[in-house]
């Protein structure tokens, strides 16, 4: 069974550095990101230079952050504490780590139902 740290090592953890840098190499780029578990382990793994540049894309409105849940809850199966707890520990981790809050809600199906 796949942990989250597997999950971030393996599958995500190439994402948001690959993004920003497309993004800072191409001004007429944008991007939007949703779940902010992954902000968290990049913001804890990625030099400071990389982490500014990231910032600057934010405050430029080039790299959004959307939804801004911790993560994306669980639709089959979710409760009402489930979905507020991970979008309110969502929402304060952007606002305290990157001074904004998301301007959109998004809840985009994974399974393609």
């Amino acid at each position: 069974r796949e942990t989250v740290q597997g999950y971030w090592r393996d599958r995500v953890s190439k994402i948001l550095p690959n993004v920003i840098n497309a993004l800072w190499n191409n001004p007429s780029l944008k991007f939007v990101w949703d779940e902010t578990i992954w902000l968290n382990y990049f913001m804890q793994t990625t030099d400071a230079t990389t982490r500014a540049r990231l910032q600057s894309l934010i405050d430029s409105k080039r790299m959004e952050i959307i939804g801004g849940g911790w993560v994306m809850h669980d639709e089959a199966a979710s409760s009402l504490y489930s979905v507020v707890n991970q979008l309110s520990v969502g929402l304060e981790y952007v606002q305290a780590n990157f001074n904004t809050r998301p301007r959109f809600q998004w809840h985009i199906d994974p399974f393609g139902h």
